[in-house]
């Protein structure tokens, strides 16, 4: 049985596009340009169909040279979700790869 799986994203200002990507193929199989979200302002969003199970994803704006980071620049562990049932999955995003010259740098 599949379930409906809402992805809903705050990303940081100016952010044009954002991919999904993870473990199972309606994540986008780790390809980092998998499953696009569609814009609204600062937020993104996906609904995909999965199974139930245990999943790893991260967000990328299409490439892993922009893969998530955390406001510092450091790096992240994969996102994890445990899909039971239908439900929205509410995530923010605090930056991007590129936001960093060096680890824990600001690029101007």
């Amino acid at each position: 049985m599949l379930f409906k799986v809402v992805f809903r994203v705050l990303v940081p200002a100016g952010t044009d596009k954002l991919y999904l990507t993870g473990s199972h193929p309606a994540l986008g199989s780790w390809s980092a340009d998998g499953i696009r979200l569609e814009c609204c302002s600062d937020n993104f969003t996906a609904a995909i169909e999965l199974p139930t199970g245990e999943y790893e994803y991260k967000y990328t704006r299409g490439s892993w040279d922009t893969v998530e980071k955390g406001k510092s620049g450091e790096e992240l562990k994969n996102r994890r979700l445990i899909v039971k049932t239908g439900m929205v999955k509410d995530d923010d995003v605090l930056a991007f790869a590129d936001n960093f010259s060096q680890p824990g740098t600001v690029q101007k």
